[in-house]
């Protein structure tokens, strides 16, 4: 399992620092994909089974879709392009 780590504050302030890829909608006839990374406290927490403490959702598409053909690993290309947007642009990876 990958996860990203960086401390993003909720809407109510608290830290969210172990964000991982909870959902994933591709289309890719109409190259669109909905694709939502969750965020918890800490790996224990999530590991627990608690709900994420922020939900932050990406749509891609036209020369934003990072899926290619659909060869290889999706959820390896939705990190990498999810990694090259605010807020996880300085983030680490944990695999």
């Amino acid at each position: 399992m990958t996860a990203l780590r960086i401390a993003v504050p909720n809407q109510y302030g608290i830290d969210a620092d172990f964000w991982v890829i909870t959902h994933m909608d591709l289309d890719f006839m109409r190259k669109t994909a909905q694709v939502e990374i969750g965020g918890w406290s800490s790996k224990a927490k999530f590991t627990a089974g608690f709900k994420p403490l922020a939900r932050i959702p990406f749509n891609f598409s036209g020369e934003a879709w990072p899926f290619g053909d659909g060869g290889g690993g999706l959820m390896r290309m939705a990190y990498d392009k999810i990694k090259t947007l605010p807020p996880f642009t300085l983030a680490t990876e944990e695999v």
